[in-house]
């Protein structure tokens, strides 16, 4: 049906599909976005004569979100290719004062969800924990926003500590496209207001998985380590967070009372202890390049020694 709509000298940005959808009319991006080729047949949409892709995003909003629920695994090519067509319409007009994030990649379903939350927790769910970090650093270089929060609250990191160092990869690309270790919509650097929003915490939700296997072993070491080290930067703020939120959960103190003081001590550095130098020079620079630029591989500029850029990366 797509190529019949290529080879045709109609308008194919008002073209609808007789294949039904929840969106209601369906353009033949809808129809591309579900085959196991996408890509090509989205290459020879954004290519042809009669397609104006601006026009064909504004009336297929649900393309993206399509693709995203197809069989993501069987057809990988496949999905990074017309993911990548999908987002470099962002990139384009991504331009002047306005900055404006396209539409596509904050859409969300019935659930809050983006097409990053889509993607990442599908992926999670199935153990592709590699290929969850190669889609959604790809989605975030798009200008995806890592700390929205679906319906439940809920941003793509909480889950992806969740599955503790299984999904280390993903935990760290989040951390360096910008995403919030602390609970969204508390701005204070050394207070928190005891609100439903702290429930929502990357921490909140590691510590969860970790009352479930009732142990701190070397499954979960990586990702502590990197939640440490962020959340470090405001020992104040980590100080109080953790205590809180370990207090909060501390229903069993027999049971889990070993295991809150195991992982108390393996934190308590970053607010017991100042913060040493190369710790404060990798926090100055991290924040002086941006999430944006630390997602485009951009640190190579600054001449560092690749050992250097690996720590500024939390490699």
């Amino acid at each position: 049906m797509v190529e019949d709509l290529i080879t045709s000298n109609t308008d194919m940005t008002n073209m609808k599909s007789p294949q039904k959808c929840e969106c209601g009319n369906v353009s033949s991006l809808h129809v591309a976005c579900g085959l196991q080729t996408s890509d090509s047949f989205l290459h020879k949409l954004c290519s042809s004569n009669g397609c104006d892709i601006s026009r064909y995003f504004a009336s297929s909003q649900a393309s993206l979100h399509l693709l995203l629920t197809g069989d993501l695994q069987g057809n990988w090519s496949s999905v990074l290719e017309a993911v990548k067509l999908l987002s470099t319409v962002h990139k384009e007009r991504r331009t002047g004062a306005c900055q404006e994030r396209h539409f596509l990649l904050s859409l969300t379903d019935s659930e809050g969800n983006t097409p990053l939350l889509i993607a990442g927790r599908r992926l999670l769910r199935e153990g592709a924990f590699d290929q969850a970090a190669q889609l959604s650093q790809l989605l975030l270089e798009a200008g995806s926003d890592p700390n929205t929060a679906n319906s439940e609250g809920r941003s793509l990191l909480t889950y992806s500590v969740h599955y503790m160092d299984e999904s280390i990869e993903l935990t760290r690309v989040l951390l360096n496209g910008g995403a919030s270790v602390w609970p969204q919509g508390t701005h204070d650097a050394t207070s928190e207001n005891a609100s439903n929003s702290e429930q929502c915490s990357a921490f909140t939700w590691f510590l969860r998985s970790v009352i479930r296997r009732r142990k701190l072993d070397e499954h979960c070491e990586r990702t502590l380590a990197l939640l440490s080290q962020v959340m470090g930067e405001h020992p104040g703020r980590m100080h109080a967070h953790v205590m809180r939120t370990m207090f909060r959960h501390a229903k069993c103190y027999k049971v889990l009372g070993p295991v809150f003081y195991q992982l108390k001590i393996s934190m308590m550095r970053y607010w017991t202890q100042p913060q040493d130098l190369l710790f404060m020079c990798r926090k100055a620079i991290r924040s002086a390049v941006g999430p944006e630029r630390l997602m485009a591989g951009q640190t190579n500029q600054l001449g560092l020694p690749n050992q250097v850029q690996g720590y500024l990366l939390l490699e």
